[in-house]
């Protein structure tokens, strides 16, 4: 029994520790951007908002740089859209 429950919690704990980081539940969406020009306006936008050091999430979703991001974004023709 015990063998059996040292197994099983072996398992539980690799499993937690191969389990993909939470994913987001947003994205941006155009119907005339190719992928460079989405990641060239999105690179653009988060420069002139001022975004975090790299390795950082990149906004505060309250904050007022992520404000300026998005309406970045929705002023070249972004609309962001829920998963």
């Amino acid at each position: 029994m015990q063998k059996l429950a040292l197994v099983l919690t072996a398992a539980l704990i690799a499993g937690c520790a191969t389990a993909p980081a939470s994913q987001p539940t947003h994205y941006w969406e155009s119907d005339t951007a190719s992928a460079n020009r989405y990641r060239v306006d999105e690179h653009a936008c988060q420069q002139d908002a001022g975004s975090a050091p790299m390795g950082q999430p990149a906004f505060d979703a309250d904050s007022s740089s992520y404000e300026a991001y998005r309406e970045c974004m929705v002023s070249r023709g972004y609309v962001l859209r829920q998963y």
